[in-house]
């Protein structure tokens, strides 16, 4: 009677949320484009595109970071630190004080403004003013995921909605606007792990495209409402106690709504995505290459583009008649200006020690070889 060994099933990767990630990290990089060429934003079909798909692009992100970390409900807090935190801590703070130096030489350098003191940079990291708010958003995200473990899921997401107190402050830092509009995307994203994955498998059904279709249209609704309402004075809402609560403030809490409603189409969407050939492809490798070209791209454009071209004799309108002026041609040059920047940043991950600045090296075996080095150096 022989005996037969069974071999362990290996788990198919989902293909949607790959896309997912592909199609957040391609609209930021098209964002960023539209916003670093002069009056791209107002003029091109690139910047129609970027406005279809702002709702999606960001909140696709942080849905999909929140799907992936349930295991941090079963965690300790040292396995928080060290096999999540660690990882967006340290090239959050190297990456921030590069970035914000750079452009602010750049502001030296063409629009005579002096170069900020120390204050200024521990003020950009602290307060998230920078283009990787996303890593300190992220650190957020776990960190309150991981502290509300206790709570039953329906709570839990309920509290990530908290930060919404925060705008009683009158004034607020920019991470505290996109804590109010991303954390409790990270929660649903955690807890709601088996309703969206049960929604992803049945999207292609008709039941499941109306439901994306109507989510979609519900969001785009009350968005075209608030921007008519912006037209005309918004006195903002008088709250208990004397609060007051700007438009500002109100606008954070629409575009809350407005991402929230859109979820059920942002995720039929990289479902669909990610069944179409070559789209898939390109999609999954953009979103494996998410960190390099988040970090790699800012750069770029600042270095390439806004030193060499933006303050050069370019009148940057589609009315000149000269394709060297179109801004539409100059935000296919970002984009790839951008992709080099993440092409520049996967080659400092393959350099000795360099890549430890783009992924650190474990904490656990950095804590692990302290004893060792301590050792030796007392020998």
């Amino acid at each position: 009677m022989s005996t037969q060994v069974a071999t362990p099933r290996k788990v198919e990767r989902l293909a949607w949320p790959d896309a997912a990630r592909g199609l957040s990290i391609i609209g930021v990089l098209l964002l960023h484009a539209c916003l670093t060429v002069p009056s791209a934003m107002e003029t091109t079909l690139p910047a129609q595109y970027n406005e279809m798909l702002a709702p999606l692009r960001l909140p696709l992100f942080f849905l999909v970071s929140g799907f992936f970390s349930v295991k941090i409900l079963h965690s300790t807090l040292f396995e928080l630190v060290s096999r999540r935190l660690w990882y967006f801590v340290v090239p959050y703070v190297i990456w921030v004080p590069v970035e914000q130096w750079l452009k602010a030489s750049e502001l030296a350098a063409f629009q005579d403004k002096p170069m900020p003191d120390l204050w200024f940079y521990w003020e950009a990291i602290t307060g998230g003013n920078n283009t990787y708010w996303f890593l300190y958003c992220l650190i957020l995200c776990n960190l309150l995921l991981w502290a509300t473990r206790k709570l039953r899921p329906w709570l839990a997401v309920v509290f990530s909605f908290s930060p919404v107190v925060l705008l009683v402050a009158g004034e607020w830092d920019p991470i505290v606007a996109n804590s109010i509009m991303f954390i409790p995307v990270f929660f649903i994203g955690a807890h709601g792990h088996s309703l969206i994955n049960w929604f992803a498998e049945h999207t292609l059904y008709l039941w499941g495209l109306g439901v994306a279709g109507l989510s979609y249209a519900s969001g785009y609704v009350l968005e075209t409402l608030w921007v008519l309402r912006q037209e005309y004075p918004v006195e903002g809402w008088q709250l208990p106690g004397g609060i007051l609560l700007d438009s500002n403030d109100i606008d954070i809490m629409v575009r809350l709504m407005v991402r929230l409603l859109m979820l059920p189409a942002a995720v039929a969407l990289a479902v669909v995505l990610s069944r179409v050939p070559v789209v898939n492809s390109v999609l999954e490798f953009f979103g494996r290459h998410t960190l390099v070209l988040y970090l790699g791209h800012p750069l770029a454009l600042t270095l390439l583009f806004n030193f060499h071209y933006r303050y050069e004799d370019i009148a940057f309108t589609e009315d000149s008649g000269n394709l060297w002026d179109s801004p539409t041609l100059w935000v296919g040059v970002c984009l790839l200006f951008a992709m080099f920047g993440g092409l520049v940043f996967e080659g400092l991950r393959r350099i000795p020690v360099v890549k430890w600045t783009v992924v650190p090296p474990a904490l656990t075996e950095l804590v692990k070889a302290a004893p060792k080095r301590a050792e030796k150096v007392y020998r």
